[in-house]
């Protein structure tokens, strides 16, 4: 039996996970509203997009535009492979490439389906193996916001890095004071969020 699972982060809105191990399965052509983001664990995934046929392997990461059709297979007629994908809403992956830029860009657009970054795909298999657990979870929500400004600033479309006006440096003072105060209790990065007066994405890039 194929060990999968399907899951929604409780404390982030659009945002769902999947894992597959030992995967078969041979998707039919379909499209997502948000950004479909993974990575291989194991074998080869391969799938065509946008008129090409790509294939991701270990230390690779898939992304896939919203609206843009694409299927999924493994790579090897009759192979398998092991995956893990976050499907993450448009609107988020937008505040996060505002964020990387310190202003507002727009909504990246990645022109590669599979773009080679080995250290940054470690982090995305690190964080996504973490979302299985329950504990950690102020690590775990960091690790999320910094990826997802990661990728949109390197692979988005060119997305720029300006942090030399960034008043968020100045405001996590609030954040900082309950960190302190409350440093051996599972925090929420929204809770800090809101003790900063701005967005979780703001708030960690305040701290970076």
């Amino acid at each position: 039996m194929q060990a999968s699972r399907y899951w929604r982060m409780d404390d982030f809105d659009g945002i769902e996970l999947l894992r597959a191990s030992g995967s078969r399965h041979r998707y039919a052509r379909h499209s997502h509203e948000g950004y479909a983001i993974g990575v291989v664990e194991a074998g080869a995934h391969a799938f065509t997009a946008r008129g090409a046929t790509w294939t991701a392997v270990p230390g690779q990461i898939v992304v896939v535009n919203p609206d843009a059709a694409h299927d999924g297979h493994p790579a090897a007629r009759d192979g398998s492979y092991s995956y893990r994908m976050l499907y993450v809403d448009a609107d988020t992956v937008a505040t996060a490439a505002d964020a990387a830029a310190g202003r507002r860009v727009g909504l990246p657009s990645f022109a590669a389906a599979v773009v080679t970054d080995a250290p940054l795909a470690a982090r995305l298999l690190q964080l996504h193996r973490g979302l299985e657990l329950p504990e950690a979870r102020l690590e775990r929500d960091t690790l999320l916001l910094a990826i997802l400004a990661d990728l949109a600033r390197r692979h988005g479309g060119g997305v720029p890095d300006d942090h030399r006006h960034d008043p968020a440096r100045r405001d996590i003072a609030p954040a900082l004071e309950y960190l302190r105060e409350h440093f051996a209790e599972e925090i929420p990065l929204a809770t800090l969020a809101e003790l900063a007066g701005m967005d979780r994405f703001r708030l960690v890039r305040g701290f970076r």
